[in-house]
Formats: structure tokens, C-alpha cells, sequence
């Protein structure tokens, strides 16, 4: 950059009237209160810095002690859950479950021997049975053999579900009596019935040993509580041989429920100090890892900064205090004193303001009116790695990437010619090679004749920026594809349809010219499903011959890599591959490949690959076809689901309908055969009782009173035999009749039932309660047959009572409303009751009590074509209770 030494003293003269302008300056009051302010400002504007740095530390220390502590908690859980695993592995031993079965104490130590090496932490093993008491232990406990544990936290955590569990920590009694865990699993036989547990006493002394082995920030410290609060291990204290509760649980407490991590207490170590401690959980045991830090060691491990910023402050406060006193001096000097005061401070300020942008080290940058630079540029340097020399004129372009130069040449010819802003995107080169992304801005400096003097600006470090820009576009490329995939599943008609789709979207997401999908076949063979047009005007092989060729495949090659080792591939350079065997002749050439393997819970079912990438393949492509091809195979599930339910529902209509004539055809059966079995038995029965009355009639006389008695015996069963044919008839028919659904009330029938029965039977006397307003939804006809036959059962079973009660109403059972029938008659053994409801299932004799037992088998069937259920609750000697339910 040119210098013009004239021009700049006459931009910089001071006007005559500069003396006037800062008389008031020259007033002491005045002076001090300048002064006051910038202390007053520079301390306000120290300690804004200081607080937000101390913020900022603040929070970026205690989000590392959160991720410090899900650490240390997933890293003792998965302690944990090693430690059960092999625990477990050890309990599905046939020879152990064997000896723990028979409770054979030697063959069991072996294998408790055994365990015991596997795991340095375990200090003592033992096996109990089922109910807690101990039968043998490693190293061997004979004071304990054969005491009961069932009141022990351990054996009650296992049992509860008898699945493993960790014990809260417990102060052992015996041998170091020190803190100890007790993990506990049990032991099921071939019936998955629990015939053991197995017990491994660990000392917490060795949870000491393991924290020590992970790297930490020293000023932490980390506490383990249970579920209890009980401080299981803590870094700052020693717990190993007493119970002590987790000073800061309830602070814990209050933070969860605030749906936080990190919380603040005082600390009883540190009087009037606070402590943070961040907290997680460990796994699903309810302990909880605790990571603790003292307040005043963030504000220690920041005192350098602190010192550094007030440093600075002072320094710019005692300089501007000389500036002012050295300005307040020279405007006591001469006019001409002032100018040449006046320019040297203007020449301070330029050195000032280069002396800034080398420190900001933002790539800031000055060039001349034609983009040359004319003077070092340290931040530039050290960024590029090139001195002065190399970069001075128009070398600093040499840093520039080839292909950004001509859009860079443009951008800034337009801004010399507008002399306006200049701005642009260009990747920049670094000391070691590496391209990163920047964002130049600079203005020119104009001359008073309106000429451009120089240009200044600064290049921003924008990679991170763009890198996350690109990051969002791809995932959302990813994610229009996944879209477009299982909307195809959703249209389309058929696995070829929606793996055609698939192609053509990983096509486009990669840029690739061609592709297949296939699958492997049952013999082992690879079958293409879907496969681009790779154009056929560069294949010289008929097509035809093609389509054969990708069909029942032999896995091998490039592609076949895929397959055989289960794993994503890619290939950018396809001649030097060692596993290349060729392609067919005409086939077009590979450039480059990458392939996925396509897994359907864990199994190889196929792949998909493309090919011919221009600039080939990277790791964001394979991560972004794995992506593809997990949708792909959810969408192929999808799709075979969808047919093997469209298939499923086919045939169930199918066999519904077979069913259903099935039942109809049954039905009608069964109608005819009662009309037969009415007709056809009731003629015999009528001859037999007929011709059985006339000889008592006409030839009584002749008989003795043995004979008589034989003749009404028979008159009896035929015409018990006709009333049960007529019963038979009615429960037919009671399926067959047409099921007309409205409102009945059942107090009115059930009054006009018993009214029934009281005017058929004048001489008995029966006191019946009717609850008013019973009314439910069902078929008159049907429910006036079940009535009649649950009125008919308890005014037959009540006959031989001297003060018979029948009792009509409605209760809520389980939630629903049921109707019932109560009498205080004969009643019945519940032993017997699920053959109440059995046609012609009796629980009383003929003598006793009169009927065929079809009635009840009526009313089941009556309440069964109402959807409703009907079941009896009954006593011998103290009656019987009849329920029904029925929709509302």
C-alpha cells in the first residue's frame, strides 16, 4: 500500500479551532471526572468479562461432570451386568443345577472354586435353597451352614420376582467387617421352577480399586449411593467400614423432581461453601453415581484469566489516563504543538489498530488499491505457513483453491468497480495442506478525492458451518427417500415395484449411474429384483442373454463380498481389487462400487449396490445406503405382511362361510331329526300307555297287586318318556326361534310367573319379593322361557320348607349389573355345580324332586343367544342362587 506522506498531514491537520473546542478539557473538574468515568466503565466492563467467563466455565465444567457421570454410571453397570452374566452362565450349568438339586455340597464348592477365580472382586459365595437357608459357601463358612436368610434385604429383593438383583450396600459382620454388595441370582430347574440361590458377597473395597483405574479431573469427586442413600464409595471420604448416608440425597431428590442434573448445596466440609454435583442414575438397580465439585475451585482454576483481564485493564485504564494527561498538556501548547501532537496521536491510533488485527489472528488482511498486499500480514503467515516474501503482490492468491479462483476473480473485479463491499466464499488453504472454508469480507478506504487507498477486511473460519449446513441437507435427502420408499409400499402391488423405487431413490441420493437389488435364493443363489438402466446403448450384451444372467447368480466377485462377509463395501478403484473376477463380455465398465448388505433380523437376505460414482464413494454415501437399506427391508416385511394378511383374511372368509353353510345344513339336520324324533317316539309311547291303562281297566281284576304295580310303573316312565321328548322339542326349537331384541321388564313378568304358580298351587303359601323396574334389552319370548323355568326351579325346590321365600332383584358383581333368583329351598353341593346347566343332569332323585334337567340346560342356551352368561351360588339345606348378565 502506497504511502503519501503529504496527503496524510493534510488529511490530519486540526482546524484552529480545536483550542476552543477542548477548553473545557483544561478545567481540573472536568479532568477528574473523565478519569472516574473510564475507571468506572473499564471495572464495570472487567467484571461483565469476568462474570460471563466465570458463567461460561461454570457451565461448561458441571456439563462435563454430567457426561462424567452417565460415564462412571454406564461403566458400573456394565460391571454389574458382567458380573451377573457370568453369575447366570454359571447357574444354567447342568452339573451345578445337578448339585445344587441334590444339594451336593463338593460338587458344588468346584464349581463355586471356579467362579470365584473368573471374577477378583467376588470375596464370598454361597447357596441357598429355594427358602433361603444356606448349605454350603466358598471360602467355607461352617458357622453359617444351615441358617435361614430369608430375612436378609438380598434373599427378599431376589425372591420378590426371582430374577438377579444387587443388593443396597450392608456392614458385614464377620471377617474384615468392612461394606459389602451382595448379588443374587437364582437357580431354576428344567420345570423353570426356582430350586437355589446364588449369592456373591463383593467388598466395596474393590469398587476403590476400580474408580482409581479411570481418569478424572482431580478437583472431583465421585460418591456411588444405593437406593437406601447409603454412600456405597466415595473419593474424598473412607466408608469402607461404616454406613454413612449420601450427605447431599435429599438435594438429589429435590433435583429429580425438577427434571435436572446438577444441583448446588452446602458443603459440610467447607463451612459457607457451596458444592455442585451432578448426578446419574446406574442402569435399573436404583443406585446413583454422584460427581461432586467445590464451588470455589471453579473460581480458583479461572484466577490466571481473572488476573490477566484486571492486568489488561489496569494497563488500559493507566494508558488512557497518560493519553488524557499528555492530551491535556498539549492543548496547553501552541497551535502548531497541537497539529503535530494531534498527528502523532492519529499515527498511534493506526499502530494500534494494526497491532489489534494481528492479535485477533481472523485471518484480517490489507491490500492497496489493486489487492496487492504491501505490508506483513503475521495472521495470514502464520495461517498459510508462507512469509511475507511469498505472499506479498498477488502471491496470497496462490493459498486460494484453483477451482474457487475465477468465482473469487469476478466477486472482486465487480467490487473495485462499484468500489463497494466485497464478499465471497473461497476455501483457503492451511500450513498443512488442508482446504478449509472461509468467508472474506472487505471495504475500501476512500481518499478524499473519492479513489480507493486501500482495502480492508478479515476471512471468518466458516467449515464448521457448512460442514453442519451440508450434514442437514443430506438428512433430509435421507429422509424424502425413506418417505418416498414407504409410500411406494403403500401404492404399490408388488416386492419388484418397491425395490424399483428404492434403486432409483439410492441413485439419486449418490449420483450414481447405475444399480441392482436382489435377494438370496432358498439354494443359495443370488436373484436380481430390481436393476437400473445402466443405457443400453453402452451394453454391448443382448438383452435377453442379460436378463438370464442375473438370475440364480453364483455369490462371488466384488459384489459378492457384500454377502459373504455380511458387511458394507467400497470399492473406488475396482481394477486392483483382489477379489475383481471380471464382468461379462459387453457388460460397461465399473469405476466404482459400493455395496450394502440387506439383513432382516440379523440375517443376510440380500443387498443393494450402485455403481459408477463419478468422483466414487465415501463413508457418508455407505452411511447413508445402510440407512436406505434398513428402510428397504421394513418396507419388503411390510409388504410380505400386508399379502400374507390379505391372504389370512381370504381364507378366513372362506372357511366362515364353509362354516357357516356348514351350521346351516346342521341345523336343518337337527330341526328334521327332532320332527322325526317327535313323531316317530311318540306314537310307541301312546300304544305302550294306552294298552298299559286298558289292561288295568278291563283286567285289573285279575291281577295281583304285584302285576298292578308293574303296569304303573310302566304308565310312569312312558309318560315321564313323553315329557322329556316334549322338553328335548323345546330346547330345539329355542335355537331355532327368531331373535326379536326390545325392552322387557322383568318385575312385571316375573310377578305374573309366581302369580302363576300361586293360583295352580292355592294350598302353599310363599312369600316373594320382586324388585320394581327391572328392565333389560332381549327377546320377550326366549326370556319369558327362562323365567318360567328359574321361577319354576325355586318354587319346586322350596316345597318342602315351612316358610319358603323367593326373591327377585338386581346387584353389581365385578363391575356389571346381574339380575338373580334367590330361594331358601333344598339348595345344592357346589362340588357339583358345573353340571347344573347339563341337559338332563339332575343333582336331586325323581322322588325327591319331579323333572327331566332340561330346564336350566334352557335357560343357559337362552342366555347364550343374548350374549350374556347365567351361572348359581347354592348351599345344601340353605338354598340357591341363580345370576344372569345381559348386555346393555
Amino acid at each position: 500500500m502506497k504511502d503519501n506522506q503529504g496527503e496524510r498531514k493534510k488529511e490530519n491537520r486540526m482546524p484552529e479551532k480545536d483550542t476552543a473546542t477542548y477548553s473545557w478539557f483544561m478545567e481540573r473538574r472536568y479532568f477528574s471526572l473523565v478519569i472516574v468515568l473510564t475507571l468506572v466503565i473499564l471495572s464495570t466492563v472487567t467484571f461483565f468479562i469476568c462474570y460471563r467467563h466465570l458463567t461460561t466455565r461454570t457451565e461448561r465444567i458441571l456439563k462435563e461432570d454430567r457426561s462424567d457421570a452417565n460415564l462412571l454410571s454406564l461403566i458400573l453397570d456394565q460391571r454389574f451386568k458382567r458380573v451377573v452374566a457370568v453369575m447366570e452362565s454359571y447357574s444354567h450349568r447342568p452339573l451345578l443345577l445337578k448339585a445344587v438339586r441334590d444339594k451336593d455340597v463338593e460338587k458344588a464348592t468346584v464349581h463355586l472354586i471356579s467362579l470365584a477365580k473368573s471374577d477378583p472382586g467376588i470375596d464370598i459365595l454361597i447357596i441357598t435353597d429355594k427358602q433361603g437357608t444356606l448349605w454350603t459357601a466358598y471360602p467355607e463358612r461352617p458357622e453359617v451352614i444351615g441358617q435361614n436368610f430369608a430375612y436378609r434385604d438380598w434373599y427378599k429383593n431376589v425372591s420378590k420376582e426371582w430374577k438377579p438383583s444387587i443388593s443396597d450396600v450392608v456392614l458385614r459382620v464377620v471377617r474384615e467387617k468392612d461394606l459389602a454388595v451382595q448379588i443374587s441370582i437364582p437357580f431354576f430347574d428344567e420345570k423353570e421352577e426356582v430350586i437355589g440361590i446364588l449369592t456373591n458377597t463383593q467388598r466395596t473395597v474393590s469398587l476403590n480399586d476400580f474408580f482409581k483405574q479411570i481418569p478424572v479431573d482431580p478437583s472431583t469427586s465421585i460418591s456411588i449411593s444405593d437406593r437406601k442413600g447409603q454412600t456405597v464409595y466415595c473419593s474424598r471420604h473412607h466408608v469402607e467400614k461404616e454406613i454413612k448416608y449420601y450427605p447431599f440425597q435429599s438435594g438429589m431428590n429435590k433435583a429429580m423432581a425438577a427434571n435436572i442434573n446438577t444441583f448446588a448445596a452446602d458443603d459440610p466440609d467447607l463451612k459457607g461453601s457451596k458444592r455442585y454435583v451432578s448426578f446419574a442414575p446406574v442402569g435399573n438397580i436404583g443406585w446413583t453415581v454422584f460427581v461432586g465439585r467445590d464451588k470455589r475451585s471453579i473460581l480458583l482454576s479461572a484466577s490466571a484469566y481473572y488476573i490477566q483481564v484486571t492486568a489488561i485493564t489496569f494497563l488500559l485504564f493507566l494508558s488512557v489516563v497518560l493519553f488524557l494527561a499528555y492530551s491535556r498538556k498539549q492543548v496547553t501548547t501552541q497551535q502548531i504543538r497541537e497539529q503535530l501532537q494531534a498527528e502523532k496521536i492519529i499515527r498511534a491510533g493506526y499502530e494500534r489498530h494494526k497491532t489489534y488485527i494481528d492479535m485477533t489472528m481472523q485471518l484480517a488482511w490489507t491490500t492497496n488499491d489493486k489487492g496487492e498486499i504491501v505490508e506483513d500480514n503475521p495472521s495470514w503467515s502464520q495461517y498459510t505457513g508462507r512469509g511475507y516474501e511469498e505472499i506479498k503482490g498477488f502471491g496470497w492468491i496462490e493459498d486460494i483453491h484453483p477451482d474457487d479462483l475465477n468465482h473469487v476473480d469476478k466477486i472482486w473485479k465487480k467490487a473495485v468497480t462499484e468500489k463497494s463491499l466485497y464478499e465471497t466464499e473461497y476455501r483457503l488453504r492451511r500450513y498443512d495442506g488442508v482446504y478449509r472454508d472461509y468467508l472474506a469480507r472487505g471495504v475500501p478506504l476512500l481518499d478524499e478525492d473519492g479513489s480507493v487507498r486501500e482495502w480492508v477486511g478479515a476471512c471468518i473460519d466458516i467449515t464448521d458451518r457448512n460442514q453442519a449446513e451440508k450434514q442437514v441437507q443430506r438428512q433430509s435427502k435421507v429422509l424424502a427417500a425413506i418417505n418416498r420408499v414407504f409410500y411406494e409400499t403403500m401404492i404399490a402391488e408388488s416386492e419388484e415395484a418397491v425395490a424399483k423405487t428404492c434403486l432409483k431413490v439410492a441413485q439419486e441420493l449418490t449420483g450414481s449411474k447405475f444399480g441392482f437389488i436382489g435377494e438370496i435364493t432358498p439354494a443359495g443363489f443370488f436373484t436380481t429384483t430390481a436393476l437400473s438402466d445402466p443405457g443400453w446403448e453402452t451394453c454391448r450384451m443382448p438383452e435377453t442373454k442379460a436378463n438370464v444372467l442375473i438370475k440364480d447368480m453364483v455369490i462371488l466377485g466384488i459384489w459378492g463380498q457384500v454377502i459373504l462377509k455380511e458387511q458394507s463395501l467400497i470399492v473406488n478403484d475396482p481394477v486392483s481389487c483382489p477379489d475383481r473376477v471380471g464382468i461379462p463380455e459387453g457388460h460397461p465398465p465399473l469405476t466404482s462400487f459400493l455395496g450394502v448388505p440387506l439383513k432382516d433380523q440379523g440375517k443376510v437376505i440380500g443387498m443393494i449396490a450402485i455403481a459408477n460414482r463419478e468422483s466414487g464413494f465415501t463413508a457418508e454415501h455407505q452411511y447413508d445406503m445402510e440407512t436406505i437399506s434398513i428402510a428397504f427391508v421394513e418396507a419388503i416385511r411390510r409388504k410380505k405382511a400386508e399379502k400374507e394378511i390379505i391372504k389370512l383374511n381370504a381364507e378366513l372368509e372362506q372357511r366362515v362361510m364353509d362354516r357357516t353353510a356348514q351350521l346351516n345344513d346342521a341345523n336343518k339336520e337337527l330341526v328334521a331329526f327332532s320332527y322325526s324324533v317327535s313323531h316317530d317316539l311318540r306314537a310307541p309311547l301312546r300304544s305302550i300307555d294306552g294298552f298299559s291303562q286298558a289292561l288295568l281297566e278291563k283286567y285289573g281284576d285279575n291281577l295281583n297287586e304285584k302285576g298292578k304295580t308293574y303296569l304303573e310303573r310302566v304308565r310312569k316312565a312312558t309318560q315321564h318318556m313323553g315329557r322329556l321328548i316334549d322338553d328335548m322339542l323345546k330346547l330345539s326349537r329355542i335355537t331355532q326361534a327368531e331373535f326379536k331384541r326390545r325392552d322387557v321388564n322383568l318385575s312385571n313378568m316375573i310377578r305374573k310367573i309366581t302369580k302363576t304358580h300361586q293360583m295352580d298351587n292355592p294350598d302353599r303359601s310363599v312369600d316373594v319379593t320382586v324388585q320394581d323396574g327391572v328392565i333389560i334389552q332381549g327377546d320377550p319370548y326366549l326370556m319369558q322361557i327362562a323365567m318360567e323355568n328359574l321361577i319354576g326351579n325355586a318354587w319346586k325346590f322350596t316345597g318342602k320348607e315351612a316358610h319358603p321365600k323367593i326373591e327377585f332383584g338386581t346387584t353389581v358383581m365385578d363391575g356389571e349389573i346381574a339380575c338373580f333368583i334367590r330361594d331358601n329351598g333344598a339348595g345344592f353341593d357346589m362340588a357339583y355345580g358345573d353340571k347344573l346347566f347339563g341337559a338332563f343332569q339332575r343333582l336331586h332323585t325323581t322322588s325327591d324332586f319331579p323333572g327331566t334337567g332340561i330346564g336350566l340346560a334352557t335357560v343357559q342356551r337362552i342366555m347364550h343367544r343374548h350374549e350374556g352368561r347365567v351361572w348359581a351360588e347354592g348351599e345344601v339345606g340353605k338354598g340357591a342362587t341363580f345370576y344372569f348378565t345381559l348386555p346393555a
